[in-house]
């Protein structure tokens, strides 16, 4: 009996507590809003269509048409227009028939597709050519789209929007449909000569041009003049003249002057290599000028005028047939340089703030960034410290007397690791130099733009600094305890 009660109590007992439990349990309303149904496949599907590319016909000296070359393309749904022209930039498989007409340094940007129209869209950088080139690019990738079947009409963008023209030789305001460009590719049969000046491949410093003339199929201008220029010479005993690693941003004309507008970027590597800068003025210089359309040459640096072009040549003018620096036969007398300027390096030797005073000629009265140019380099003294650089510095101006000099901080950063007395040789240079020039009076150092108190760890650079106030802020800071202030 006793039995029974007690499994009667423990039934109750379970049914209270699953009673507690239910109790506790929260519901919550979900609506089918909440999820999304999309479902990322972790495969994705991958299509492949046959279809042609065309690619240019390689004769013995030159592209003579297009031709075609069978290939299966592989792209993901939504993507085929892109996959295609992926693959035309890439080139033909059989490339000793065919050659890419798309060159590696052409970028497109995106490609949006419209019924049966198709909007490619191309960067505006490095995007130069002649007629020929322009024609062929225009033509491949037309003609290479229209026979997909889905598209009809192809426009070409710059950068987004709708243009005169690519490359400046073929009109793109209007769609092309594949019966247009085989029009345009009938239009190349006219050839006209482009005179084109190199430096001679055996020459030194003041080297003479070599002329080189190519048959094209347009009228020259001069983007097709820095085109070519830029692609260099065939003749065995010529040499490029402007180095690959120097970007030229735009080319125009306006009336009879020709802007050529150069990238700051990487110029500053060749302060001192003299022949590279005058290589770079002359064979643009005479090759632009040998169009009927042009009388001036003017360079211009990020845009704007410029007072050298590297470090020698003024560019604050414009340049006309009489002002080569370099004749055709003729080296230039190198007995003309009457300007000197003192330039303050330091020496090898451990003793701090010690320099050598190198006297150094110009062509003409040197500039604030004549002075900061010749610290970069190694004067004609064996006994300068070979360890000592200047930061990257960003800019130099000036203000009345004053001369203010840029640097970047990120570079001072590297300088905490060198010597220890690299800090106060930097500034000492600098403000030495500088200060015998007749026009400053003043240095004042910003970091990034601004005022800044310390320049890398110790010197005070809160002031104009000048050769009076140079020992004032230098000569604190060196321990004469130290022995390895140079190591």
């Amino acid at each position: 009996m006793n039995n029974v009660y007690l499994k009667i109590i423990t039934v109750i007992i379970i049914s209270l507590s699953l009673s507690s439990c239910s109790n506790s349990i929260n519901y919550i309303e979900v609506s089918s809003d909440d999820f999304d149904d999309k479902v990322i496949n972790p495969f994705p599907e991958v299509l492949t269509k046959e279809i042609d590319l065309y690619f240019g016909k390689l004769s013995p000296s030159r592209i003579s048409s297009l031709y075609k070359e069978a290939a299966t393309i592989e792209y993901s749904p939504g993507h085929l227009e892109e996959a295609v022209l992926s693959a035309l930039k890439s080139g033909p498989k059989n490339n000793i028939l065919f050659k890419n007409i798309m060159a590696p340094h052409l970028e497109i940007l995106d490609v949006n597709v419209a019924k049966e129209s198709i909007f490619v869209n191309f960067s505006s950088k490095n995007l130069y050519g002649g007629k020929k080139e322009e024609s062929l690019l225009i033509a491949s990738i037309v003609k290479t789209l229209t026979e997909m079947g889905e598209i009809s009409k192809v426009y070409f963008l710059v950068d987004g929007k709708k243009t005169d023209s690519l490359m400046g030789n073929i009109a793109t305001q209007n769609y092309f449909t594949k019966d247009s460009v085989d029009i345009l590719l009938k239009d190349q049969e006219s050839l006209y000569p482009l005179t084109l000046w190199f430096p001679d491949k055996n020459g030194d410093f003041y080297s003479k041009l070599v002329k080189e003339v190519r048959l094209i199929n347009h009228s020259p201008n001069p983007k097709t003049v820095i085109g070519n220029l830029l692609i260099g010479p065939t003749s065995p005993v010529a040499k490029g003249c402007i180095p690959s690693n120097i970007e030229i941003l735009d080319v125009w004309s306006e009336t009879s002057t020709t802007y050529v507008n150069l990238s700051s970027k990487n110029l500053f590597l060749y302060k001192g290599n003299y022949s590279i800068e005058y290589n770079i003025q002359n064979s643009i210089t005479k090759s632009l000028l040998q169009l009927d359309s042009t009388d001036k040459v003017v360079f211009l640096i990020n845009g704007k005028k410029g007072f050298r072009l590297i470090e020698k040549i003024a560019i604050d003018e414009p340049f006309t047939e009489s002002d080569f620096v370099v004749k055709d036969d003729v080296p230039p007398s190198t007995d003309k340089k009457n300007f000197v300027a003192n330039i303050y390096h330091p020496t090898s030797s451990n003793v701090p703030l010690e320099f050598v005073r190198w006297e150094r000629s110009f062509l003409s009265s040197p500039t604030p960034v004549d002075i900061i140019s010749s610290l970069l380099i190694t004067p004609p003294h064996q006994e300068i410290d070979p360890n000592f650089t200047l930061p990257y510095i960003v800019n130099i101006t000036q203000e009345n007397t004053t001369i203010f000099i840029n640097f970047s901080s990120g570079d001072l950063e590297l300088y905490k690791d060198t010597y220890k007395g690299i800090e106060m040789d930097i500034i000492s240079s600098i403000v030495k130099s500088l200060c015998d020039l007749d026009s400053v009076e003043n240095v004042m150092f910003l970091i990034d733009g601004h005022k800044s108190n310390i320049f890398i760890e110790k010197v005070r650079i809160d002031t104009p600094i000048n050769n009076e106030t140079l020992s004032e802020i230098t000569r604190p800071l060196y321990d004469p305890n130290i022995d390895d202030f140079k190591s």
